[in-house]
């Protein structure tokens, strides 16, 4: 299993010329500019086209919609699990990633 992980893309993830082939795609923090909702919508429909069967989201500081109107960005991201949690916990099992229903969000 390959996991990739990118971050710090600020709303210029189009500009990504090359992303690793993998089967985990990580963000690691950071996708957005200027922390809006309205840079969801775009950053998740990017998301939906990479060839990832699995792919994670971890908001950032910059990432400023996720803590102010955490339940309105995270319906925004369909295309990845939202991570938010200070505690660790299990995503990757002998079999693959779990399924985005089973991961409890804190």
């Amino acid at each position: 299993m390959r996991i990739v992980c990118i971050s710090d893309t600020h709303s210029m993830h189009e500009d990504i010329e090359h992303i690793p082939d993998g089967d985990i795609l990580v963000h690691a923090g950071d996708c957005l500019a200027r922390g809006a909702l309205f840079e969801i919508e775009d950053f998740n429909y990017w998301l939906g086209e990479l060839p990832y069967s699995n792919k994670i989201l971890v908001a950032g500081n910059h990432d400023w919609c996720f803590q102010n109107h955490n339940d309105r960005a995270k319906k925004l991201v369909t295309n990845a699990i939202y991570l938010a949690s200070r505690r660790m916990i299990p995503l990757v099992t002998e079999r693959g990633i779990l399924d985005r229903q089973k991961i409890p969000h804190f």
